[in-house]
């Protein structure tokens, strides 16, 4: 179970320092890396606007993340043994699946 939660631990870090780059408009428009829908893909104006949104919401999210699995790690009790199965993925995903969510509104009222 330790072994799962530093591994999310890991993903978390991977999940910040991708987000890095899209925070400081470092990426340019590109197939494989970013926001990519259509609307991004055609404009880009709005490509840097869609994933400067995007990596601060993925950074956020991936630090909230990283925040809660660590509290696990440190205080293990804390957790109720009931809840302990699906703690570590649903911390993991849904604060990312939130910041995609928001980051699409966004987007789409671009």
């Amino acid at each position: 179970m330790k072994l799962n939660t530093i591994l999310l631990i890991i993903v978390c870090v991977l999940f910040i320092g991708m987000s890095i780059p899209l925070m400081f408009e470092k990426i340019e428009p590109n197939p494989i890396y970013g926001f990519r829908v259509s609307k991004t893909m055609r404009d880009k104006v709005i490509w840097y606007k869609a994933n400067k949104f995007l990596g601060y919401a993925m950074g956020i999210a991936a630090i909230l993340s990283l925040l809660c699995l660590a509290l696990k790690l440190i205080y293990p009790g804390l957790i109720p043994l009931f809840q302990k199965t699906y703690y570590d993925i649903t911390v993991f995903m849904l604060p990312l699946i939130i910041s995609i969510i928001i980051s699409s509104i966004y987007v789409f009222k671009l």
